[in-house]
C-alpha cells in the first residue's frame, strides 16, 4: 500500500525543479515560488483524500504499470503531495510527487499513473534508450509519449500528455494495440522524428 503525505522539503524541491526548467515541451513555467501556510494545510488535507482514492483504485494502477513495463515499483515507495500545479517523479529517490490540484478521482488516478510510469521507465529503460543512441532530450520525450498507454491498460485513467507529443501519442496508442511490447515501441519512437 502506497503512503500519501506532505513534506515541505519535497514540495520545495519540486518547486525549484519547475523554476529551473523554465520551459519544456512548449510550455513556460513560473520563475519564482512562495509556499504559503494555507497551501500547506490544503496539501496535508488532500493527502488524506488521495489516500482514500488510492485505497479504492490503487491495485489496478499498479497492475497496469506492471503490465506495460513488466516491472513493479519498489516495495518501499511514497507519494508526496505538492502545492504546485505540476506532478513529477522523484527518481532516483523512491517517490513521486503529485499536485494537490488534482482533486477529481480520474485526475488523481491519471496523475499518479503518469508519474509511476515515468519512475518505472527511468529505472528500467533509460539504459535501454541510451544503448539505442537516444540523447537525454529524446529519453525525456519518449517517457512522456509512453504514458498514453495508461489510457489503454488502466481503467479510469485519462492521460492527456503534452500537446507537442499528440501525433506520437496517437501512433503509440494505435501500435500498442497491435504489438504491446514496450521495447518495440521505444525502438520505433527513437527512429521517428521527436519534436523539440
Amino acid at each position: 500500500m502506497l503512503s500519501f503525505k506532505y513534506d515541505k522539503k519535497i514540495d520545495e524541491h519540486c518547486r525549484r525543479r519547475i523554476v529551473r526548467a523554465k520551459k519544456m515541451f512548449g510550455h513556460s513555467f513560473p520563475t519564482k515560488f512562495n509556499i504559503s501556510k494555507k497551501q500547506i494545510a490544503i496539501a496535508k488535507e488532500m493527502s488524506n483524500h488521495f489516500q482514500k482514492v488510492w485505497g479504492k483504485h490503487g491495485k489496478k494502477i499498479l497492475n497496469g504499470v506492471k503490465k506495460i513495463y513488466k516491472h513493479s515499483i519498489p516495495t518501499k515507495f511514497s507519494v508526496f503531495i505538492n502545492t504546485s500545479p505540476y506532478s513529477m517523479d522523484g527518481y532516483p529517490g523512491k517517490y513521486i510527487s503529485v499536485s494537490m490540484h488534482a482533486k477529481k478521482t480520474r485526475r488523481i488516478l491519471s496523475s499518479i499513473s503518469h508519474e509511476l510510469s515515468h519512475f518505472v521507465f527511468r529505472q528500467y529503460f533509460t539504459k535501454f534508450c541510451r544503448n539505442l543512441g537516444c540523447t537525454k532530450d529524446e529519453i525525456e520525450e519518449i517517457k512522456e509519449v509512453l504514458t498514453v498507454i495508461n489510457n489503454v491498460e488502466i481503467p479510469g485513467v485519462s492521460d492527456k500528455g503534452w500537446q507537442v507529443h499528440s501525433n506520437l501519442r496517437k501512433w503509440t496508442k494505435k501500435n500498442w494495440s497491435i504489438n504491446p511490447n514496450i521495447k518495440s515501441i521505444i525502438k520505433v519512437l527513437h527512429k521517428l522524428s521527436i519534436p523539440h
